[in-house]
């Protein structure tokens, strides 16, 4: 009977130390996919903040082009105020709309994350104005009410210049949060 309990006190000590060993190696593999996965997303989120600022940059471009090129004599034709609309349609979210799709934005600091947000909702808010402007402009294509045309015109002028300002005062504050990143080596995610 002796050795029966001693058996029995063994094997259960062994499987004891054998949970015990399988839980561990279970925790570090775990942890150790989990350590990828952070890096991973932290090198996904920088190059995505990279084609945001390239694209940020790429529509403040077409703003000043759409800007140039619109002017109140040539907007009374509705060929030209169409001709312009080329400029609006390309203005791009692609890097935006990416980011949200990964999902990893939620991982960026809420400040960052805000100032990405309102600029790419003040563009989407522009191209509403440009659209609104645009329709307006078909039935007084003929000059029934110039005064009309007019104020509408001087609306969107007035949502570029701001719509402007927008982002290259977010630009900026991008800029200096990732050369502070970059200077410091701080993770992006901190």
């Amino acid at each position: 009977m002796g050795t029966v309990l001693l058996n029995l006190v063994i094997l259960i000590l062994g499987v004891f130390i054998g949970g015990i060993l399988v839980y561990s190696y279970a925790h570090w593999n775990m942890e150790a996919r989990r350590q990828d996965k952070v890096v991973r997303d932290r090198a996904l989120l920088r190059e995505n903040i990279k084609r945001i600022r390239h694209e940020i940059e790429h529509n403040m471009t077409v703003l000043n082009k759409l800007h140039q090129d619109m002017d109140h004599d040539k907007l009374s034709r509705p060929d030209h105020l169409r001709k312009c609309a080329a400029h609006v349609d390309t203005i791009s979210s692609f890097a935006f709309n990416y980011l949200n799709g990964t999902q990893l934005n939620i991982l960026l600091p809420m400040a960052l994350e805000s100032l990405i947000f309102d600029t790419y909702n003040a563009l989407e808010g522009l191209k509403k104005q440009y659209i609104h402007t645009l329709n307006m402009q078909e039935p007084f294509g003929n000059q029934e009410d110039p005064q009309t045309l007019h104020q509408e015109f001087s609306l969107l002028f007035a949502h570029i210049n701001d719509v402007s300002t927008i982002l290259e005062k977010n630009l900026k504050q991008i800029e200096a949060y990732w050369r502070k990143v970059e200077a410091n080596g701080l993770h992006l995610l901190d």
